[in-house]
């Protein structure tokens, strides 16, 4: 005879197997299936991301769409945040635009252009009724998710694989409330690969200058492996690189090549350079020279390649 836990047990998945298929860790209904699109709320708004990644007569192309919800019941009157390096004539979309930031991972190395803002300009407003949405579109090429020379972004995806992308944005509201908002996750899949890319931006760790040595927080397990080169330093700083002698799991050990037009004393100059702080490391890719020449001519041209359609809709 079979005990009441048996039975009752045999009860629960009889039931369950009459259950519809959707009701089964399906997730949310279709009507709650928006709210995924979405990061966490904050002051009645909540910010959204999706990104398309097509192919264009052989070119990779990103159709990125950023959504500021107002998620309250009562209207959100927003003011364009200075300073923030925009084009002539822009409206508060400009302004969100230029000031979104795109965090990735793995990580790729954020560039700003740098280009002066007149304090002068008008800050444009944006109002947002309750339940409504602000919505942002543009193309952008390049392995690049925002292409304007007068936009700080994250710089071109340096390698195939897939990375998970996440928009952050602080916006202010008509009472000078800073509102911090991030997006929900979202994967790109560079190159149309799905696998895991290899990391080109890490952290130096440990530093120990009687053995020229620099351990960073790269390792085997992120792609690194013997002979890899890091570049630490650039803009005002001299660049030093680091020679990865022994690739370890979660780590490497780097012999320390100081600039090669270095002046001074060169152990003075590591321990200035190096000791008391986490330097942040770039790989060295045997394509980059070709890479930072487009990026360059990207730079300085103007915002011809973008399209944008801004719209405030209700739901």
């Amino acid at each position: 005879m079979k005990s009441v836990k048996t039975v009752g047990f045999s009860l629960f998945l009889f039931a369950l197997a009459m259950l519809p298929t959707g009701a089964r860790g399906a997730g949310p209904p279709a009507s709650d299936r928006s709210a995924l699109k979405f990061g966490p709320g904050d002051s009645g708004l909540r910010l959204g991301l999706e990104i398309t990644r097509k192919d264009d007569d052989g070119q990779e192309v990103y159709c990125v769409c950023l959504i500021l919800k107002n998620v309250s019941n009562e209207s959100i009157i927003l003011v364009a945040r200075q300073p923030e390096p925009v084009p002539k004539n822009a409206d508060f979309a400009d302004y969100l635009k230029a000031a979104v930031v795109f965090n990735t991972f793995p990580e790729v190395p954020q560039e700003c252009a740098s280009v002066r803002v007149d304090p002068d300009l008008p800050l444009p407003r944006q109002v947002i009724g309750a339940g409504k949405t602000l919505v942002l579109n543009w193309i952008s090429k390049e392995r690049r998710l925002k292409d304007e020379y007068f936009y700080s972004t994250c710089g071109p995806f340096p390698l195939p694989g897939l990375y998970t992308v996440r928009a952050e944005v602080t916006v202010k509201t008509g009472d000078g409330e800073p509102i911090h908002l991030f997006s929900n996750p979202h994967q790109v899949a560079v190159g149309g690969k799905t696998t895991m890319p290899r990391f080109t931006v890490g952290r130096t760790k440990s530093v120990f200058l009687d053995e020229n040595i620099v351990c960073v927080d790269l390792g085997s397990k992120h792609g690194i492996s013997t002979d890899d080169i890091f570049r630490v330093g650039g803009g005002k700083l001299p660049k030093w690189h680091l020679h990865v002698i022994i690739s370890n799991l979660l780590g490497s050990r780097c012999k320390i090549v100081p600039p090669p037009k270095l002046k001074g004393d060169v152990l003075e100059a590591k321990k200035k350079f190096f000791l008391g702080r986490s330097r942040s490391v770039q790989l060295v890719l045997p394509n980059e020279t070709a890479q930072r020449d487009r990026s360059s001519s990207l730079l300085r041209s103007p915002p011809h390649t973008t399209v944008r359609t801004d719209r405030v809709y209700g739901g």
